[in-house]
């Protein structure tokens, strides 16, 4: 797990004083390490997994408000994650990377309650701007 010291207000990623927890799926460690370190930067708690199933489990422990997935995440796809989470805690963004918004995966993800669609490798200024619109207004109903 990722965490920052000493950040309190909303805009760097802390509700009340505690650090909103962002899950982060990604099988390549170095796009999850990079991320992972601009989310803690920003104030967020961060808790990383390399596939979905992994996922999963750490979706329970960790109660994030936010995942931020890789649209082809091995052993459960992006979209399937997408699902469960959002029938399991509708109140939870998910924020799907991807390389191209036209292929039908990235549609579905949508389709099955994904907030947001961004590029990959993410822009950070874009990324950070995506994460703060969907605390602010929630995901969509």
């Amino acid at each position: 797990m990722y965490c920052s010291q000493g950040q309190s207000s909303q805009k760097s990623g802390c509700l009340s004083g505690e650090k909103t927890k962002v899950l982060l799926v990604e099988d390549d460690r170095l796009l999850s390490r990079t991320v992972a370190e601009l989310l803690v930067g920003w104030g967020y708690q961060v808790e990383t997994a390399a596939d979905g199933v992994d996922a999963l489990k750490k979706f329970v422990s960790f109660e994030p408000l936010v995942v931020i997935s890789d649209l082809h995440t091995p052993r459960v796809p992006a979209p399937e994650l997408v699902e469960v989470i959002h029938h399991s805690a509708p109140d939870v963004n998910c924020i799907i990377m991807t390389d191209s918004f036209d292929c039908p995966e990235a549609t579905d993800a949508v389709k099955r309650g994904a907030s947001v669609l961004t590029r990959k490798p993410p822009d950070a200024d874009q990324l950070r701007n995506q994460l703060e619109n969907c605390l602010r207004h929630g995901p969509p109903r």
